[in-house]
């Protein structure tokens, strides 16, 4: 959970540590600015009863990077106490031989880890190169009497491409990165143009772990039009958030879950909270849980999914058409946790709600 400080509040070195009122609990916390306050974010442990109030002090403490952010070039990291849980790909990935050269990309999640370090994430997949990790691609849109198709690489009407990283953080509660991307039309009139301009905040925290068995990260896009004119999305079947399963499950066994009990032979154009594809991994299971916000356009989302491919996404047009407007951003939130074994449904649950509606912190008193 987070609460915002003014910047002229006093806080503790060398770091932050929330002490709770009658000798309870000591976490860790974490400040970056936002505008002109401070953000301290912390991992509210024990049990918080609803309507219940917990009173902390901030004190001194030591400040232990439990979370890292590491570059390797155009690759960036991040890690749970040294282990690795997901990567972004800034610089542009090349298709294997064999491939069109279209199918080249950037602004993704892959590899994408599980506790154990099983892979769970896939790329250039045979059947559909352009399904990559983590992704974001509108399919079905209509901007200036053109229909770029930001999907479907392989038409080359248009892609998405990073352009860069900021705000790189590593940290004892969380560690994070914001991207900028830019959506462009590679048929307009003149060359390409940008449509749309996208910010990712990806966030690791600092829970679960391999002896819990999981993880989890939240990925927080918000997209606006570079021009005056807006990108409408029709009614269609896919395009959005997607989570293309490893390599592996299209000869090994996989499942689908949704938050409603449906699977990979029903789930499809069925709408829900969040939505798990698992499957077995050198013997052994391990899976990814995508959730949705509440306050994401057309929630809860519909899925797009096929019974015999190891993928998903939540696709919002399926429910209607809507439209991203010039000066008012659309932003999406997605929470991703990401587990050993197969999916855990009152985890899921637990996770969605405590995601869709947090503890609230205020400051009582300062410095």
């Amino acid at each position: 959970m987070q609460v915002l400080l003014d910047k002229g509040f006093r806080l503790p070195e060398p770091g932050v540590v929330l002490a709770e009122e009658g000798g309870g609990v000591r976490l860790p916390g974490q400040c970056d600015a936002v505008g002109d306050q401070v953000r301290l974010r912390f991992i509210l442990a024990g049990k918080t009863p609803a309507g219940s109030q917990r009173t902390f002090s901030l004190v001194s403490g030591p400040s232990d990077a439990t979370m890292a952010l590491r570059r390797d070039g155009a690759v960036l990291e991040l890690r749970q106490r040294d282990r690795p849980m997901l990567c972004y790909r800034q610089g542009l990935v090349a298709p294997p031989p064999g491939v069109d050269p279209l199918h080249a990309r950037n602004a993704y999640l892959h590899p994408v880890y599980s506790p154990s370090g099983a892979v769970v994430s896939g790329d250039f997949p045979a059947d559909h190169p352009h399904q990559r990790g983590v992704f974001l691609a509108w399919t079905k849109t209509e901007y200036q009497g053109r229909h770029p198709d930001f999907w479907n690489l392989g038409q080359g009407s248009a892609r998405v491409r990073s352009l860069a990283v900021e705000h790189e953080t590593s940290g004892p509660v969380w560690a994070g990165f914001q991207a900028r991307h830019a959506h462009e039309d590679l048929k307009a009139p003149g060359g390409p143009v940008t449509v749309l301009n996208e910010t990712w905040q990806v966030v690791a925290w600092a829970v679960g772990g391999p002896d819990a068995g999981w993880w989890l990260w939240d990925l927080e896009t918000e997209q606006q039009t570079a021009g005056g004119a807006a990108l409408s999305l029709p009614k269609y079947h896919y395009g959005g958030m997607a989570f293309r399963g490893c390599d592996a499950w299209t000869k090994a066994p996989w499942e689908l879950l949704t938050a409603t009990g449906r699977d990979r032979q029903n789930a499809d154009a069925s709408a829900a909270a969040w939505g798990d594809l698992s499957g077995e991994l050198g013997g052994a299971w391990a899976g990814l849980t995508m959730i949705g916000h509440p306050g994401n356009v057309h929630f809860p989302q519909p899925f797009r999914c096929h019974p015999s491919v190891p993928y998903f996404c939540m696709a919002p047009s399926q429910t209607g058409p809507w439209s991203i407007e010039p000066g008012t951003p659309r932003v999406l939130r997605y929470r991703f946790l990401v587990h050993d074994g197969r999916a855990d449904a009152a985890l899921a649950e637990r996770l969605y709600q405590e995601f869709a509606d947090p503890p609230q912190g205020v400051v009582l008193a300062g410095p």
